[in-house]
């Protein structure tokens, strides 16, 4: 039978810092995950960019802390001020966004309807209006105490143009007690409950760093199998691409950035499954993380980085019709690596 777990919920008056904003604390065998609900008056992401749902402020697992700050600074309303692996729907061209005249309302999934300006195209960089935020429900933590936890968001909305959906998004971790290893689940549902088709794309963005140490040397990628970088990609020097890993020969430099498309060496679409590694200082004391995402077929896969965190980003293209669903599931599988 499942219980309540533990649940801690912070709400400070004044929020200036990330420890400010109300937050939940899963907690389990060996590790500790920090949670950010949506709230539209004060939660610690309202920018219109990312899902609301489930943001993650870091994950503790034994000394280290993953998925910290990337920024310095916080504003909550600024479209990429988040951290974690979150995730963003329509980053190319959201639901209704074409046919949207300027002053009227296209849809973000995960966030709500947005005012459209004048401009020419949409820019997912700019912090755009939020006219209408929908309704949103968080579930209680359940799981059993010490080996798994969970909490559910659910995300409701209904537009004047014709779209509708209802949006499901649950974490669950389980711990490494007993000698397995410790795991994150994402598992999402989409519902269109709509007039009009739900065609999009989707992708998680997944902000990785850990105790705050710069990217280099100590961080790694590695894929199941050979890659290679389109001719767009600004891999260049200290990042490393050689067959299936993707490293780093020197401390990525100030202000610099390496950007660039994987593809299979064909050029076609590659799998979603990855690793991303952090190397302790002693044998045993860094973090493997297996990234696996089940009922997602890859598009485009992009990679970016910058001193503060590297970023695997697998796309994954969703069309739902009305009345119909789907879901997905994104599972984080960690370890000791050397």
């Amino acid at each position: 039978m499942f219980r309540i777990a533990s649940l801690i919920l912070v709400a400070l008056a004044l929020p200036l810092s990330a420890a400010d904003y109300p937050a939940v604390l899963l907690k389990v065998d060996g590790a500790e995950l920090t949670v950010y609900p949506p709230d539209a008056k004060t939660g610690y992401y309202r920018g219109s960019r990312f899902d609301w749902a489930g943001v993650i402020a870091n994950l503790k697992i034994g000394e280290n802390t993953l998925f910290g700050p990337w920024k310095n600074g916080h504003n909550p309303e600024n479209n990429d001020d988040i951290t974690g692996p979150c995730e963003e729907f329509g980053m190319e061209a959201p639901l209704g966004y074409v046919e949207a005249a300027v002053g009227e309302t296209f849809l973000k999934i995960g966030i709500g309807e947005l005012e459209k300006p004048k401009e020419e195209k949409y820019r997912f960089f700019h912090n755009y209006k939020i006219a209408n935020t929908g309704t949103w429900r968080v579930s209680k933590v359940t799981g059993l105490p010490g080996e798994s936890a969970s909490i559910e968001f659910r995300h409701t909305i209904r537009t004047k143009s014709g779209y509708a959906y209802h949006y499901k998004k649950t974490l669950s971790i389980a711990s490494a007690s007993e000698g397995k290893h410790l795991f994150l689940d994402l598992r999402h549902e989409l519902i269109n409950t709509g007039e009009k088709t739900i065609e999009t794309d989707y992708y998680n963005h997944n902000f990785f760093n850990v105790n705050a140490e710069p990217i280099g040397p100590r961080y790694r990628i590695e894929f199941p199998k050979v890659i290679a970088a389109t001719a767009e990609s600004k891999f260049v020097a200290p990042a490393v691409l050689k067959e299936a890993t993707f490293t780093f020969a020197a401390a990525l430099p100030a202000k610099e950035s390496a950007f660039g498309w994987l593809t299979a060496p064909d050029g076609k679409p590659m799998g979603y499954d990855f690793e991303m590694i952090f190397a302790g200082k002693e044998k045993g004391q860094g973090v493997r993380m297996r990234v696996n995402g089940q009922g997602q077929t890859v598009s485009k896969f992009q990679l970016w980085s910058i001193p503060s965190c590297l970023c695997p980003e697998p796309f994954v293209n969703l069309k739902v019709e009305p009345g119909d669903s789907t879901s997905w599931m994104t599972t984080y599988h960690f370890r000791a690596s050397e």
